[in-house]
């Protein structure tokens, strides 16, 4: 090529030969070389010592060879066509970095202490890695900084040796018959011609091409190669791979805002329009070009980009429109580096797995998502050979060498990027028969790995952006082709990372959409309805759970008969959600007729009928023996575990149902240890943020802080070994009395950030972290009055709202008096009390199941007031009953009278040597060591040793008041007890 306009190359390649010619002396000898076969009229004459050359009128060209060549050129000179700037080019931040790499005199240094020399600007096509290169030439050149400006196009091997031969005959006067040759000697004069050179080496497509025609490392030589490939063999010895992205936000608005200042009223939303064309300079230079061209503002672009009906190529310039001297549209641009990577080993499967990344998420595809069994099948019969993971993920790293993709095939779990414009290219280029079946492939890809994998969040996560993605691009098809499996799969990930009430909000939307594609009576409507109620139900509403359920039932059944699974699944969801939230209201007969019907159609073996055999006895647990009722619960759980192997959310469900049922039956210690070790294992299967892992800590927490409390000495197990078990552990308990605030205080904040502030479950967890405060430091009363006040203000709102007597005030009211019990105002906590127990009388009658929380409470604050008759007469009415606290009151009663002698021969040895423990270990006035005694006292006045009691209740009474102070809860309580044992026991059984 001829040289551009510049300083002394300015002037035509006949004007330089003439004066070459003109000039020669001594031995030099010029090398004439006519452009474009022009006729040259030459009437000088060329000397040496040894020869001379004279010539007329010269056709074609001359070669006259001596032992010495000389330039025909004057310096500074710049060879190859350097493509201007964009209009409106913008400096960009990787320019630093280019100039700091190569910039004379501010050279970067490697760790090897050589410098660097060249730089390979490696990306994906259109990200603007020429302009770059030009920029940095063109200021070079600019600036008087260079001797030498060569551009050279090198999209061939043959391009790049053609231009160095043309260079060795313009510098050099070098004639070779074989452009190898000339290249060479071009290449070898770089070490001792111009003192300050730079090539370029503009978009080179192979690697392979630059072998043997690298330029020489120079002081005050550089290089600059432009690529899309990134292979280890780009890299070497004073080689620098510069990695050039996107523009940044900044970048992509200055640009677009410089472009549309003659046309300000199209720029009405320049940062959401660089968002959506996520910020690729070529993408922008483009689209900013169509705009303008049709009159359209940013808003309408943006309307037009994001219906997916549309082509790229319809929202671009055609190919004769195309600004800044480009030569392709970007599907063009990208369809090159596809053909490319097509043909890297293994040949052929680069594009069909592209094609499938074309689907999912561009910022974080899972590798392992295209080397699935299912993937594999289908990549075998796309390219007719067998394709294992190895090859799979061998075609992704093709991609990722010629910059389509971003792989990192080392992280956990291995993940790969992707511009989200390749991905639209790709997908325009579908076939019909890819349009239509790649949907399902990679939806079964999702579905396996789902299935194949642990619960782990960043996997998760994963997963359900690229089945959004997924959802997004090809919703339609997944719900025409029976794959829509996928969608639901990613709702109950979401619910089961945390976002409970995400979830309940996707089943909601996935139940409109499926009437939308399937129509209002097909299965998969019910089944988004259901988890929708079943997620309602985790998200604090139980009741209107089991209504919807309740209500979807005869619609479902008449859809796919009384004798599904789907039917017996859904009753059984109404029956837990009517139980309670720890099952302990389920309707035992209701569980028995479904058990029955389900048993028989269905099989012992089936999850469905296991899961309402687990509920039937949560059921019957009150009722029956203890174990009876210990043996039925081993029998569900070796079933499940049997089936469902150990990390099953039934299988835990049951656990947790045992644990209820140990403390209900006074094991105190037996449901502690049973939590403690099912929190480890559901964290381990389901990871911390599962809500059942969240509501089985919330149990753990309410279990150690009454444990710690005063009810652990209470636990008489179900073997003669029960005191040695609570002997052995107690030590390690006291220890972890103090971890006890921490852990409601993480429990609180980990439902707070996933369920919401507002969530029950998240106020409960408040609820029990002041209250442990206020118990655990008495400075924090201050704390719970704020509760207080704040509880009052909404208890007002609601009786003015639904009348005094509301019971969706009854939980409140009852959280109110436990508040005051934890500030020592135990009157007005008794008061409260007492008036919400008349009021729920009046609303409810006899029924103990939802008397009983109001009824336990009378009895400890009636007590403490001083109405032992009164605790006496509510004790009497809850052993009475049949409920699971029937039996819990009438041991209570008799410890009270004496009647269990032996237990209470057994809990005074225990007590003794605990107390003798808490001495060592607390001291004598600690209060731990004074609880044991207050216990220990109790025990001895209900085995008639009164007197024995009343020494051991003055003494604790002595130290609270020293420790303590006269008005503290403790030292009130010790000169109650004290007060009555005195008085031989106010109150007498009846007959």
């Amino acid at each position: 090529m001829l040289p551009q306009a510049g300083g002394a190359s300015d002037r035509s390649a006949e004007q330089l030969s003439s004066e070459a010619l003109s000039s020669a002396g001594g031995s030099d000898v010029a090398l004439l070389k006519p452009s474009d076969e022009r006729h040259l009229q030459v009437t000088n004459t060329v000397e040496s010592a040894d020869s001379v050359v004279q010539a007329g009128v010269i056709h074609g060209d001359v070669n006259v060879h001596a032992d010495v060549t000389m330039r025909v050129v004057d310096y500074p000179y710049r060879a190859g066509r350097v493509p201007q700037r964009a209009d409106s080019f913008q400096r960009r931040e990787i320019s630093s970095v280019l100039a700091e790499t190569l910039a004379g005199g501010q050279v970067a240094v490697l760790a090897s202490d050589h410098r660097v020399h060249t730089s390979v600007l490696s990306g994906l096509g259109g990200v603007g890695k020429t302009q770059l290169a030009a920029d940095y030439a063109e200021t070079l050149w600019e600036n008087g900084a260079l001797d030498l400006l060569v551009w050279i196009t090198a999209s061939s091997r043959d391009e790049i040796v053609a231009m160095y031969a043309r260079l060795a005959a313009d510098l050099l006067a070098v004639r070779e018959p074989d452009p190898a040759v000339a290249a060479n000697r071009f290449l070898s004069s770089l070490t001792t011609g111009p003192s300050r050179w730079l090539i370029v080496l503009d978009d080179l497509r192979t690697p392979a091409d630059l072998r043997g025609l690298w330029p020489p490392a120079h002081p005050t030589g550089s290089v600059i190669v432009t690529t899309r490939r990134r292979d280890a063999s780009l890299r070497g010895h004073a080689r620098r791979m510069v990695e050039v992205g996107l523009f940044t936000p900044v970048e992509s608005s200055a640009y677009l805002n410089a472009k549309l200042e003659d046309r300000a009223v199209l720029a009405d939303a320049v940062p959401e329009l660089a968002t959506v064309l996520g910020h690729l300079p070529l993408a922008l230079s483009q689209a900013v070009a169509y705009m303008l061209d049709q009159q359209l503002s940013c808003s309408g672009y943006i309307t037009k980009f994001v219906d997916r009906r549309k082509r790229l190529e319809e929202l671009v310039p055609s190919e004769e429109e195309l600004p800044d001297d480009y030569q392709a549209t970007l599907a063009t641009t990208w369809s090159l580096s596809v053909e490319l990577a097509d043909r890297l080993k293994p040949a052929g499967l680069a594009r069909p797995v592209l094609n499938l990344m074309a689907l999912m998420d561009p910022n974080g595809i899972l590798v392992d998502a295209v080397a699935m069994p299912g993937t594999l099948m289908h990549l075998s019969a796309v390219t007719g050979t067998p394709v294992t993971a190895d090859l799979a993920r061998g075609a992704i790293a093709c991609l990722h060498r010629l910059n389509l993709v971003t792989a990192d095939l080392q992280s956990t779990p291995a993940m790969t990027r992707v511009h989200a414009l390749v991905q639209r290219a790709t997908r325009d280029v579908f076939s019909d028969d890819e349009r239509a079946r790649l949907p399902g492939v990679a939806a079964a890809s999702l579905c396996e790995m789902w299935a194949r994998s642990a619960p782990d969040p960043v996997l998760g996560l994963a997963l359900r952006a690229n089945c959004a993605a997924l959802h997004a691009e090809a919703g339609p098809r997944l719900w025409a082709s029976g794959d829509h499996k996928v969608l639901f799969l990613a709702g109950t990930s979401l619910g089961e990372a945390g976002h409970v009430s995400g979830a309940l909000r996707y089943f909601e939307q996935l139940g409109e959409e499926a009437v939308q594609q399937l129509g209002e009576n097909h299965a998969a409507v019910f089944v988004a309805r259901v988890e929708a109620a079943c997620w309602r139900e985790a998200d604090g509403d139980p009741r209107g759970a089991a209504l919807e359920l309740k209500r979807l039932l005869p619609r479902l059944a008449a859809l796919v008969g009384a004798n599904h699974q789907a039917v017996f699944a859904t009753r059984c969801f109404a029956a837990e959600f009517s139980g309670g939230h720890d099952g302990s209201k389920m309707d035992p007969d209701e569980l028995h007729d479904l058990a029955v019907e389900s048993f028989t159609v269905l099989g012992h073996d089936h999850p469905v009928v296991l899961r309402v055999l687990s509920n039937l006895v949560r059921s019957q647990d009150g009722a029956d023996g203890s174990v009876r009722t210990l043996r039925l619960y081993e029998k569900v759980i070796a079933d499940q575990l049997r089936l469902f192997g150990t990390g099953h959310r039934d299988m835990f469900r049951t656990r947790r149902y045992l644990a209820s049922w140990r403390l209900e039956a006074n094991d105190l210690l037996g449901a502690l240890v049973e939590v403690e070790t099912l929190v480890k294992d559901q964290v381990a299967a389901l990871g911390r943020d599962h809500p059942d892992v969240l509501f089985t800590r919330g149990m753990l927490a309410r279990l150690r802080s009454r444990a710690a409390e005063r009810e652990l000495v209470r636990w008489s197990g179900v073997s003669d070994a029960g005191a040695e078990i609570k002997t052995s552990v107690r030590q390690e308990w006291w220890r972890a009395w103090r971890g006890v605030e921490a852990s409601l205080r993480q429990l609180h904040d980990d439902r707070a950030r996933l369920l919401g502030r507002g969530h029950p479950d998240t106020e409960q967890a408040r609820s029990a972290m002041v209250s442990w405060t206020a118990e655990r430091n008495r400075t924090g009363v201050e704390l719970v009055r704020r509760e207080i006040a704040s509880l009052r203000r909404k208890l007002i709102e609601i009786r003015e709202y639904y009348g005094p007597r509301t019971p969706g005030a009854f939980e409140s009211r009852l959280h109110l008096a436990r508040l005051y019990t934890d500030i020592g105002e135990v009157s007005t906590a008794a008061a409260l009390l007492e008036e919400l127990y008349v009021d729920q009388v009046a609303v409810y009658g006899g029924n103990p199941q939802a008397l009983e929380p109001v009824q336990r409470e009378l009895v400890w604050h009636r007590t403490e007031c001083g109405d032992r008759a009164g605790a006496v007469c509510v004790l009497e009415e809850i052993a009475a009953g049949n409920s699971q606290w029937a039996a819990v009151a009438r041991a209570d009663l008799d410890y009270w009278w004496g009647r269990a002698h032996e237990r209470v021969r057994r809990d005074i040895e225990e007590l003794t040597k605990m107390l003798a423990e808490d001495t060592a270990e607390f001291g004598a006035e600690h209060r731990y060591t004074l609880t044991t005694g207050y216990l220990l006292a109790s025990r001895l006045g209900a085995a008639g040793r009164i007197q024995d009691a009343v020494a051991m209740l003055a003494e604790i009474h002595e130290a609270c008041v020293q420790t303590l102070g006269q008005e503290h809860p403790d030292a009130v309580r010790a000169e109650d007890e004290l007060r009555w044992w005195q008085q031989g026991r106010a109150v007498e059984p009846q007959a």
